[in-house]
């Protein structure tokens, strides 16, 4: 298995730069503190219990905070 992962490591990729992956990745508004993840990744995985129902249902509450935030409304439900 080891022998397996070193060959892994030491072989040599051709990645190709795609400048607008690039961008994206390092778009300082995209970025979030360290602290920010640490409580989203709390929110998902809990340290206590990870079969929590929080586990289950933190994940959605995560998509929906992270959809409102790229359309802007600053995590309010739209109004129709």
């Amino acid at each position: 298995m080891i022998r397996e992962i070193r060959q892994f490591q030491q072989s040599v990729y051709k990645i190709d730069r795609i400048d607008k992956v690039c961008a994206y990745l390092l778009d300082p508004e995209l970025q979030l503190e360290d602290e920010t993840l640490y409580q989203k990744s709390l929110m998902v995985e809990p340290r206590s219990s990870r079969l929590s129902t929080a586990s289950f249902t933190a994940p959605l509450a995560i998509v929906a905070a992270a959809a409102a935030a790229a359309n802007g409304n600053g995590g309010q439900e739209e109004q129709n």
